[in-house]
């Protein structure tokens, strides 16, 4: 559903262009200028891309999806990908019908659509969720604005009732308001839902501000917004105004999808056309924080192939980035990514140090964002609208092994010595300076058998080792 005013045909346009910087003010006159670090090649060849494998998965093309509705809880395949044969499952359906709430920022009564895709979607540590719903505006031509909609936050008491009934959202949204286990922002027409994250350092929702225009001459007057919301209120703290401006190639350009890192370095990506013999690529900015501003630059390493004509949105949790594409993803390390990004040469070498997982869901949907939080991963799917989830990693079976224990066999009423090694030099083992030792008849547990000069030693963990002159193993 997400218009993606980066991606370009033809000739490559600067997303965050190279070395820039903003300051987060609610000044509009912050013009950002700089030279793409792709931009001075006349030959987009030169760009070095990462060319990596993700295992046959494709992903949806645009508009080829399914619209089929439905309210019945499912379990979504693997059906390529580095997980292939794992399986998801739908978490909780979104609201088919408008909900009226006071639980918002003014304290009033608002009446909140609903039947739209939930297209913004982020999680916070501590697990609350936070969706976004929007629509079209009718007067966008008149207003500048693209969409109009609001935030929905589930916190983790809603989330465990949602799991528990997926239908709740359908059948009987009240029961999540009362304790303000569901909370919505205000009605909101200068909102873009798609690009919502949650920035770990500030502790704040973010989310840019889509505009009805993604032109030169119209994005010249019209600066980026960066809109910041208190993640408890949901109310609209402040939004920082500024222009990306490439001033080599002499344009304009305006992100729809964001992500934040621990550190509050914020990114963006575009698929865009390189015209290189590699293929279309997904592009990749990082806005470096410094203070209350950002050093943007456009990272050199772009990322073949994209999963779909459709790039939906980026997230991170912890050190993995993910891309989103319509029932697709990839992730890699983020910290990999960075350290390797600007050097060309690492290119060709991208599959062994990038730790690539992709994976492609059943069901011909279209998928609006992923959000993880400690390895869970959750999904927002249109056609019906729901929330869907991985299944819980699966716990390795115990190891039958057999039994490794020992019984001392020495001396009724007498013990043998704990050696703290079994080579030569060992000492026995003290514990207030008196020798340790272990009793005629008793077993022990062992961990490793070693033989050194015709004796078997055998390991208790650490350094505690016992001669099997006087040990016999059983059962």
């Amino acid at each position: 559903m997400k218009k993606n005013l980066l991606a370009t045909t033809g000739v490559v346009l600067s997303m965050l262009a190279a070395g820039a910087l903003f300051t987060t003010t609610n000044s509009a006159n912050n013009s950002v200028s700089a030279a793409s670090n792709i931009q001075v090649k006349s030959n987009y060849g030169a760009r070095s891309n990462a060319t990596v494998n993700v295992k046959g998965v494709k992903g949806v093309a645009d508009k080829k999806y399914s619209t089929k509705s439905s309210t019945t809880a499912r379990t979504y395949k693997v059906t390529a990908g580095t997980n292939k044969g794992t399986s998801w499952k739908t978490a909780f359906f979104l609201p088919q019908k408008a909900i009226t709430s006071t639980n918002n920022p003014s304290n009033k009564k608002q009446t909140y659509f609903a039947g739209s895709a939930a297209q913004g979607f982020a999680m916070d540590r501590s697990g609350n969720m936070y969706l976004a719903f929007s629509r079209r505006n009718s007067n966008g031509a008149k207003t500048g604005y693209l969409y109009g909609g609001y935030i929905m936050r589930l916190d983790t008491t809603a989330l465990a009732k949602l799991k528990a009934n997926p239908k709740l959202l359908i059948s009987k949204p009240t029961a999540l308001l009362s304790g303000k286990h569901m909370r919505f922002s205000n009605l909101d027409s200068a909102f873009c839902s798609g690009s919502l994250a949650y920035d770990p350092a500030s502790k704040k929702v973010k989310f840019f501000v889509a505009f009805s225009k993604g032109g030169d001459s119209y994005l010249k007057s019209h600066p980026v917004q960066m809109a910041t919301v208190n993640p408890t209120t949901l109310k609209r703290e402040s939004t920082a105004k500024f222009y990306l401006y490439d001033a080599l190639s002499k344009h304009y350009s305006a992100p729809n999808v964001l992500a934040f890192d621990n550190s509050g370095n914020f990114y963006t990506a575009a698929a865009a056309s390189l015209l290189t013999t590699k293929g279309t690529a997904y592009i990749i900015t990082q806005g470096k924080r410094s203070g209350s501003s950002y050093k943007v630059e456009q990272l050199g390493m772009s990322i073949k192939p994209v999963l779909s004509t459709q790039l939906q949105g980026i997230s991170i949790d912890g050190d993995r980035f993910y891309i989103n594409s319509n029932s697709a993803y990839m992730s890699f390390s983020l910290s990999n990514y960075l350290k390797n990004a600007m050097t060309p040469s690492k290119a060709g070498s991208a599959q062994s140090w990038m730790g690539v997982e992709a994976n492609q869901l059943s069901g011909n949907r279209e998928t609006e964002n992923y959000a993880a939080l400690n390895g869970t991963k959750y999904g927002v799917l249109t056609y019906p609208n729901e929330v869907i989830m991985s299944a819980a990693a699966k716990k390795p079976a115990a190891k039958k092994t057999a039994s490794k224990t020992v019984q001392v066999v020495y001396h009724p009423g007498y013990g043998i010595a704990i050696w703290n090694t079994y080579k030569d030099g060992r000492k026995v083992v003290k514990r207030n300076g008196k020798m340790v030792t272990l009793k005629h008849g008793t077993k022990w547990k062992y961990f490793t058998k070693v033989s050194y000069k015709g004796t078997n030693w055998y390991n208790l963990g650490g350094a505690q080792w016992l001669q099997g002159t006087y040990l016999k193993e059983v059962k």
